[in-house]
């Protein structure tokens, strides 16, 4: 149940529902796992995100 009301890969959402995922994260108190130990933050570099973009 606790993964159930996720976003899962592949959902599409708009400006709106994006705005508030990032407003509910402001306050939640969470560790950056889910329940089942799936990291939901991550932190890039920014040479690693323009790696992962294909920008040299």
């Amino acid at each position: 149940m606790a993964c159930h009301g996720s976003v899962r890969a592949g959902r599409v959402l708009s400006i709106d529902e994006m705005r508030e995922l990032l407003r509910s994260l402001d306050t939640t108190d969470f560790r950056g796992n889910c329940p089942h130990g799936r990291h939901v933050v991550l932190e890039l570099s920014l040479a690693e995100i323009e790696r992962r973009v294909g920008r040299r």
